[in-house]
C-alpha cells in the first residue's frame, strides 16, 4: 500500500461443495440501509457476477476474490450486506462459502482450474 492508502475490505466466495445438474450460476452483492428498527431495508443490487458454468463449479473454486466494491451512485452507504444467487437449472449437488474478510491468501492458481493454488511456476532453471 502507498501513503494515504486504507485497506478495504475484501470478499472471497468459493464452491464448497461441486455443483451437479444445474446450468449456471451468478452471485449477486447486495446493501440495504437500517430501516429505522435496526433490521434492514431494502435491498439494491451493486455488483452482480458474470454466470458460472457448471462445470467450473468444482470444489475450491474461487468465484470471487475481490475488494468489497463502493455503492453504485444513487445507492445510500449500506448497514446491511448480503449475497443473492440467480441459478438456472435445478442444482442437485453443491455448496459455497462467502467471508468479508481484511486480506486474503492470495497466490496464483495451477491451469485453467483456480481451485488448485501452486504459487509462481519456476523461471529459471540453471542445471548444476
Amino acid at each position: 500500500m502507498g501513503i494515504g492508502d486504507k485497506p478495504s475490505l475484501k470478499l472471497v466466495v468459493q464452491v464448497l461443495t461441486t455443483f451437479a445438474s444445474g446450468t449456471s450460476l451468478q452471485i449477486v452483492l447486495q446493501g440495504a440501509v437500517d430501516n429505522g428498527a435496526g433490521a434492514p431495508g431494502a435491498f439494491s443490487n451493486w455488483w452482480t457476477s458474470p454466470a458460472y458454468a457448471e462445470a467450473a463449479l468444482n470444489a475450491g473454486s474461487r468465484l470471487l476474490d475481490m475488494d468489497v466494491p463502493r455503492p453504485p451512485d444513487g445507492i445510500a452507504v449500506p448497514r446491511f450486506l448480503r449475497l443473492g444467487y440467480i441459478t438456472v437449472g435445478t442444482h442437485t449437488a453443491g455448496a459455497l462459502q462467502a467471508f468479508i474478510v481484511l486480506d486474503r491468501d492470495d497466490q496464483m492458481y495451477q491451469g485453467t482450474d483456480n481451485a488448485i493454488m501452486g504459487g509462481y511456476p519456476a523461471g529459471i532453471n540453471i542445471a548444476n
